[in-house]
Order: structure tokens, then sequence, then C-alpha cells
């Protein structure tokens, strides 16, 4: 093992032992995270949801899952539920946006401050 290799390596292991130093960047990242995230799991969710329902009315429509359920006309029900279900993923984007530039505008005064602290330094 040469010097540089042998050095490398104290230098893993040291950072192992050794309390991490937060950076701004790191911050940054977090603040990020922080505005996003709650929105993009809720716009899943929903897009998840929707696409469950819409699945549902067309199954009503195209199976025979109706009569276990006991509808004889399982038509205009499965239209409507898939109906329910088209309309909420077509929400799902717009609610998306709105919520998100709410989330960027509460946050936004930090992550500006930040960044601007990074670049300049």
């Amino acid at each position: 093992m040469n010097d540089k290799e042998r050095k490398s390596l104290a230098a893993g292991i040291l950072s192992m032992y050794t309390e991490n130093q937060e950076s701004d960047l790191d911050e940054l990242v977090r603040l990020d995270i922080r505005a996003r995230r709650p929105v993009q799991i809720l716009a899943m969710t929903i897009g998840v949801v929707a696409a469950l329902i819409m699945g549902f009315g067309m199954c009503l429509v195209m199976t025979d899952i109706s009569m276990v359920l006991g509808i004889s006309s399982p038509m205009i029900p499965g239209v409507a539920i898939g109906c329910l279900g088209i309309a909420a993923a077509l929400v799902n984007y717009p609610l998306y946006k709105v919520l998100l530039a709410i989330r960027k505008e509460k946050f936004a005064p930090e992550i500006r401050k930040l960044s601007e602290k990074i670049i300049n330094d």
C-alpha cells in the first residue's frame, strides 16, 4: 500500500469517528426537500387513489365482479366511478402546482438567504 492510499484510508476512517460539520449547502438541500416532499407525497397519494378508483370502475364494467357485489346493471355505476377516478387524476396536477407554489413561498426567504450566502462565499 503506497503512501497516498494509506492517507486516503486513514482519512476515511477518521471521518467515521469525527462529528460531521454541517455545511450551508447541506442546510439548503434540507430546506428544499422540506419545501417539496409533503406536496410530492400528497400528489402521489392522490394519483394512486385516483387510479385505483378508476380501475374499480373499469372492473365493474368489464368483469363479472358486479355479479358478486349484487349489481345487476354495472354499466352506469362503473362508468360513474371511473369518471370520479379520472376527475381526481385531472385535478391532481393543478392542485400539486398550487400547493407547491404555497410551500415555495413559505420557504423562499430562508432558501434565498442561504443561497446568496453560499454564492457570495
